[in-house]
């Protein structure tokens, strides 16, 4: 058996990539990070993205879906200490007859629990799913 080499991208909440900060300012503009990033996606073709989202405030979501636009690259997001309320489980196995056309097979448990008290919404919001997934992905 042949070892195989495993290609991962880690971002932070703001698309900058940790050990990879750029020297001028510019290179720190969102636009410019968020570019940068997406160019390195791109460019790697990575097996997963690590998102480390323990700085974010709740405000991940948006990330998560500009990437999952453009890529359907496996995403594991990493939470701080507080954030124990989410749950993302998945277990893939894709395969690629053509570099722009994929099919897959795979098992995903999601849970998320929301407790809110605020003037509009008094209450929690429990959503769970599970079960096999069979998808196919096509690059234009």
């Amino acid at each position: 058996m042949n070892p195989t080499a495993t290609t991962i991208v880690v971002a932070r909440e703001d698309f900058s990539i940790p050990g990879g900060e750029e020297s001028t300012e510019a290179g720190r503009e969102p636009v410019a990070l968020e570019n940068r990033f997406f160019n390195l996606l791109r460019d790697s073709k990575p097996d997963v993205v690590v998102l480390d989202l323990s700085r974010a405030n709740g405000d991940g979501v948006g990330m998560i879906l500009k990437i999952r636009r453009q890529s359907s690259v496996p995403i594991l997001v990493v939470f701080g200490e507080e954030s124990t309320n989410v749950q993302d489980y998945r277990i893939v196995a894709t395969w690629q007859p053509k570099r722009w056309l994929g099919v897959g097979l795979g098992y995903n448990r999601f849970a998320v629990d929301v407790n809110v008290g605020t003037k509009r919404f008094d209450g929690s919001l429990n959503w769970k799913y599970q079960g096999p997934m069979l998808f196919y992905n096509a690059v234009f």
